[in-house]
């Protein structure tokens, strides 16, 4: 699968292309190094047959590296198999006692399942939550320009979801901070990332407060009492509005939104 230039990030996942622009063209470039994180020589935690690591969602495209861990030399692919989804190494002979094994790999903390579920969800809210009457636009037919609002609101969800996470241990070690931080949890990672979900918040609020983003200007079709109206006509008028009478619709042009 093609890739972002310059990183392992897969481009094209989801089956809707509406959601691979969204994510390729708009997200990427403020999520790019969370989907990419680099976990170098991290020890596996041992199974019946292979090893377990700390994060799921490896990059497809990265050469994962292996190593026995009193030796610290490469084994070769041919020796293991990698199940990339849930981060494990199988091993392709029976494990000792002894045998243990160490991974540098690259992991995707928001993969496109999880992406593509907060764009649902954001154009579910756009629906209701914006200046305007309900809505019930799916990803596929929602306006165009909703894509950048809705891109925001998405990125405050990541945001979100690295807010929650950093309450688990693996979620601070994906950050570079010290040792005494990652056991408190100090450091000042949760108010740069309250900051970005609140400055993204802000730009999306802004334009759900717009009253024209909804309800775009149009004009109404005209009746039959305007044409009446106007007095130009046949000689069978009869009445304020009865009759038949033809009026002119004087430069009027119907647009998309009527």
């Amino acid at each position: 699968m093609a890739t972002v230039p310059g990183t392992y990030v897969s481009i094209g996942e989801s089956s809707i292309e509406r959601v691979n622009y969204l994510v390729d063209i708009l997200l990427n470039p403020n999520l790019m190094e969370f989907r990419q994180i680099l976990i170098n020589y991290e020890p596996g935690t041992k199974l019946a047959n292979g090893f377990k690591f700390s994060y799921q969602n490896w990059n497809k495209e990265y050469p994962v590296e292996v190593f026995l861990s009193q030796n610290p030399q490469v084994l070769p692919d041919t020796n293991y198999t990698v199940d990339f989804d849930m981060g494990k190494v199988n091993m392709n002979w029976e494990l000792q006692a002894h045998d243990s094994i160490m991974t540098t790999y690259s992991f995707n903390y928001f993969p496109i399942y999880t992406l593509e579920g907060f764009i649902h969800k954001n154009v579910d809210i756009i629906n209701t939550a914006a200046t305007g009457p309900t809505t019930n636009y799916n990803i596929n037919d929602a306006p165009a320009n909703w894509d950048g609002c809705l891109s925001d609101l998405v990125f405050a969800s990541c945001m979100e979801r690295l807010i929650l996470d950093y309450d688990l241990w693996k979620g601070r070690l994906i950050f570079a901070i010290g040792s005494q931080e990652l056991v408190s949890g100090g450091g000042d990672i949760l108010g740069a990332l309250e900051t970005l979900k609140s400055n993204a918040e802000e730009r999306a609020y802004r334009t759900l407060e717009n009253p024209k983003f909804k309800s775009q200007n149009h004009v109404a079709r005209p009746t039959r009492h305007y044409y009446e109206a106007l007095m130009v006509g046949s000689s069978t008028r009869t009445g304020a509005h009865g009759g038949t009478s033809y009026g002119k619709l004087r430069g009027w042009k119907r647009n998309s939104f009527v």
